[in-house]
C-alpha cells in the first residue's frame, strides 16, 4: 500500500511538471506573433509611417465622413415615381398593366426629387482689389432636405391616387357585365363577388350567381328608392318600411321636403 501511494505521488508530480506554466504560454505566444508586414497584409495595420495616434484620428475622420455621406443620401433619397421611372421599382402588371409604362414614358408629369446641379461657369481670374473681401455662399442643408422630403411626399400621394384610380377603373361594373353571369367562369364570378364584397369561398357556380343577383337587386332597389326620394315620389310609409322602423305612427311623421 505504501508503494502504491508513493507511486501516485510521483505520477502527480510528473504531471504537474509536464503542464506548462502561464509565463511559458505567454512567451510562446510572443515568439509566434506576426510581424508588421503580415499585419498590413491582413488589414490590421495601415501601411503608413505615421504615429498610431494619427492613424486613429484618420480612421475616425473617415468614419465620420462616411456617416455624413450616408445621412445625406438618406435625406436626398429618390421618391417612388423616380424609382419606377428608372426601372428600379416595379408595379404588379396584373393589377396595374399600363401604369408603369405611362410613368416611364413620361405621360404622367411629376417633379423629380433629384435637384439639378448648378452649371459650372469657367472664367478667367483677374484678381480682386485689396479692399474687397471674398463672399462666402452658404447652402442651407435643412431647407434643401425639407424640399426633397416634400417632393417625395407629393410623389407618394400621386402614386396612391394613380393606383386607386387604376383599381376603380379595372373593377368598374361595365367590365363585369360584358357577358351574362351564366356564361362566366368560376374565376370571373369570384372577381364579381370581390367587387361587390360578397363572400365567395366554398361556393359553387350556382350559389355565386344567386348571391350576385340578390346583391344586384338590392343595389337597384336602393338606387330606385333614392331616386324616388329625390323626386318626391316616396311616401312616409315607404320610407319607414325601408328603414325597418316599427312602432311609429305614420300620421305623426311630417312629409319629407327636398330642397
Amino acid at each position: 500500500m505504501a508503494n502504491q501511494s508513493l507511486k501516485r505521488k510521483l505520477d502527480s508530480s510528473t504531471e504537474t511538471n509536464s503542464v506548462p506554466s502561464r509565463s511559458q504560454i505567454l512567451n510562446e505566444k510572443l515568439s509566434r506573433r506576426p510581424d508588421r508586414h503580415q499585419l498590413i497584409e491582413q488589414g490590421i495595420l495601415h501601411d503608413s509611417q505615421c504615429a498610431p495616434s494619427l492613424q486613429h484620428v484618420e480612421h475616425a475622420l473617415k468614419r465620420a465622413r462616411l456617416a455624413d455621406e450616408l445621412n445625406s443620401r438618406l435625406l436626398n433619397r429618390p421618391g417612388p415615381l423616380d424609382l419606377i421611372q428608372h426601372n428600379i421599382l416595379h408595379l404588379d402588371k396584373n393589377e396595374y398593366p399600363n401604369l408603369e409604362q405611362a410613368i416611364q414614358g413620361g405621360q404622367i408629369p411629376f417633379k423629380p426629387t433629384s435637384l439639378p446641379r448648378r452649371p459650372l461657369i469657367f472664367h478667367e481670374y483677374t484678381g480682386l482689389p485689396a479692399s474687397c473681401k471674398p463672399k462666402v455662399t452658404r447652402i442651407d442643408s435643412l431647407s434643401s432636405s425639407s424640399n426633397v422630403h416634400q417632393i417625395r411626399l407629393a410623389q407618394q400621394q400621386l402614386l396612391l391616387e394613380l393606383t386607386s384610380n387604376e383599381q376603380q377603373s379595372s373593377l368598374s361594373p361595365p367590365l363585369f357585365h360584358r357577358k351574362p353571369l351564366e356564361q362566366m367562369t368560376l374565376i370571373e364570378l369570384r372577381d364579381v363577388c370581390k367587387h361587390y364584397q360578397i363572400p365567395s369561398s366554398h361556393a359553387n357556380k350556382t350559389k355565386l350567381i344567386e348571391r350576385i343577383k340578390q346583391t344586384q337587386n338590392k343595389i337597384n332597389n336602393d338606387d330606385l328608392s333614392i331616386l324616388k326620394v329625390n323626386n318626391g315620389e316616396l311616401s312616409n310609409a315607404d320610407i319607414i318600411a325601408s328603414l325597418g322602423i316599427s312602432n311609429v305612427n305614420k300620421d305623426d311623421v311630417e312629409p319629407l321636403s327636398i330642397s
